[in-house]
């Protein structure tokens, strides 16, 4: 009768050698575990992140950004052909992001070759573009133009809104004031 010794080892060895009248067989002391068992929870974790980063970056959108200094009412009546106080009298919007036309009175005017109770066309690249504007029918703002036979683009860059018109407007009016007695100081 042929007994079977098996021996805890660190290699399997799957035939069986015959050694003194009974079988040797050497087993190995640490269980086998599926690969998959140990690889699952990894992967679970690494499908997450990737499935998440998927998510990201498909709700991203790209940003536009816009750049503008705060416009300094001598600096700006003194660099720009046109100089207006208006206010927004009709506006077609877009669905897309095509610009916005917008029709404006002018309230008063500084420099520039309309006078107040004009209505002009101008265009606006709306809320959604670069130096894009929030804005209303009703809207009234500051508009300084280097373009004098068109305001084309009314943009964030190139308007005054909200509290800072008054101090704007204090300021223009002290400089037409002062440019027309040059002007006239001149003619003489």
């Amino acid at each position: 009768m042929s007994d079977t010794v098996e021996i805890p080892g660190t290699v399997v060895i799957d035939s069986s050698v015959p050694c003194c009248g009974s079988q040797l067989r050497l087993v190995s002391a640490q269980p086998r575990v599926a690969q998959h068992h140990r690889w699952g929870p990894l992967m679970g974790r690494h499908f997450l992140v990737i499935l998440m980063s998927l998510v990201v970056l498909i709700s991203v959108q790209p940003a536009i950004a816009c750049s503008c200094v705060a416009l300094d009412p001598v600096v700006g009546y003194r660099n720009n052909g046109v100089v207006v106080l208006a206010k927004i009298v009709g506006l077609e919007t877009t669905p897309d992001l095509s610009p916005w036309k917008v029709t404006l009175v002018i309230l008063k005017s500084w420099k520039g070759p309309w006078p107040p109770n004009t209505t002009i066309k101008a265009q606006t690249p709306g809320p959604r573009g670069a130096c894009g504007l929030f804005i209303h029918v009703q809207d009234k703002f500051l508009i300084y133009s280097n373009d004098p036979s068109t305001l084309v683009n009314v943009a964030l860059c190139n308007t005054v809104r909200g509290d800072d018109v008054a101090k704007h407007i204090r300021s223009l009016d002290a400089l037409s004031r002062s440019a027309s007695s040059v002007g006239q100081g001149e003619d003489r």
